[in-house]
């Protein structure tokens, strides 16, 4: 329950993150899954919920879930005002992996701000 209204929660992702320049300003969320074998559009089906339960405008979302196959693979899916990226990190080197995609993903966001 949210303490402030009394409601049921509706989303609990692991990060939120509220970009803000001043002028525009936007949330990313990010979201781990368990989720071994399911499919890319099971993944982004869910994480497609956080638009509606949250009622967010610009959305965007990164889904980070585990792979057995060795190599990282980056998904986007994007559409107007609504970007998703699903992220497969390996088990073998994945805290390595993680590192290296928050690095790029804040280094293209503070990129962007100064434009």
């Amino acid at each position: 329950m949210d303490r402030h209204t009394d409601k049921p929660l509706r989303a609990l992702p692991e990060i939120v993150l509220k970009i803000a320049d001043g002028k525009t300003e936007r949330l990313v969320i990010l979201d781990a899954k368990n989720r071994t074998l399911a499919s890319e559009s099971d993944v982004a089906y869910k994480l497609m919920g956080y638009k509606e339960n949250l009622e967010i405008k610009a959305f965007q979302v990164v889904g980070v879930y585990p792979s057995f196959l060795g190599k990282l693979r980056l998904r986007r899916l994007e559409k107007a005002a609504e970007q998703i990226l699903l992220v497969h990190v390996p088990l073998s080197n994945g805290r390595q992996t993680i590192r290296r995609i928050a690095r790029k993903f804040l280094k293209a966001e503070c990129a962007a701000l100064s434009t």
